[in-house]
């Protein structure tokens, strides 16, 4: 297990071990993320997708606001090289792709992917429904551009309430913790399932590690010294 400080909520990254032989990171590469199977970033300046490693597309959203469902296989990321981590940038609730695009919580009952030209794509609601663009309100350019509120786990983000998840390698989803909502659920096969609706959601744990530094957690590095840059660590799961 990992060290912690007792009587204390410090832990102690550098001698964190694990029990699953799970990377607390999160994967990806340049511009995108991955969670699972599942590819979720940029294709280019004017294309955001959700697609799998398979080939299939089930979901471009355009600059200008528009949706373009699939099933199809343009616009996939299965060939972008991957990093150690994604270099996709942590926020207050979301995350930045490319500085062009963000995908996270602007409250606990609105979660959005907006462009920085000023397009909202696609709100989902903790009611489990969806609001497409195009549409200028609900982005979160607003916010301010420092990590906090973003944790993550085996195949999953969390952003605030909300989850981004993959389920189990055909279906991955969107929906809201604090209701148990589903608001949306691309499968493989590069269809889209709307909600309302309660079931396909990850539920794995969190990473203690990226619980620390989105703030739940104090971090403490021997010598003293306290950060929060540390994205990539091999540590425990917690319940």
């Amino acid at each position: 297990a990992g060290s912690n400080i007792e009587g204390s909520n410090f832990v102690d990254l550098q001698t964190t071990t694990t029990t699953t032989a799970q990377a607390c990171a999160l994967l990806g590469g340049a511009g995108f993320i991955k969670l699972g199977p599942w590819r979720i970033g940029e294709a280019d300046h004017n294309h955001f997708v959700f697609g799998t490693e398979n080939g299939n597309t089930a979901m471009i959203m355009r600059s200008d606001g528009t949706l373009h469902p699939g099933p199809r296989t343009d616009f996939n990321l299965k060939n972008r090289n991957l990093l150690t981590n994604s270099d996709v940038v942590m926020g207050d609730g979301f995350l930045e792709f490319n500085g062009r695009w963000r995908l996270g919580e602007v409250d606990s009952t609105h979660f959005s992917l907006s462009h920085v030209g000023g397009k909202t794509q696609m709100i989902w609601r903790s009611d489990g429904t969806q609001h497409p663009g195009p549409r200028s309100d609900f982005g979160t350019f607003t916010k301010a551009l420092r990590r906090s509120h973003v944790s993550y786990g085996e195949g999953f983000v969390q952003l605030g309430q909300w989850r981004v998840g993959n389920v189990d390698g055909t279906h991955m989803s969107v929906f809201a913790k604090n209701t148990g909502k589903t608001a949306v659920i691309y499968k493989a096969d590069g269809t889209v399932h709307s909600g309302p609706r309660s079931d396909f959601q990850n539920k794995n744990d969190a990473c203690k590690a990226a619980l620390a530094l989105a703030g739940q957690y104090d971090v403490w590095y021997q010598g003293s010294q306290r950060s929060g840059a540390v994205l990539t660590i091999t540590c425990d799961n917690i319940a």
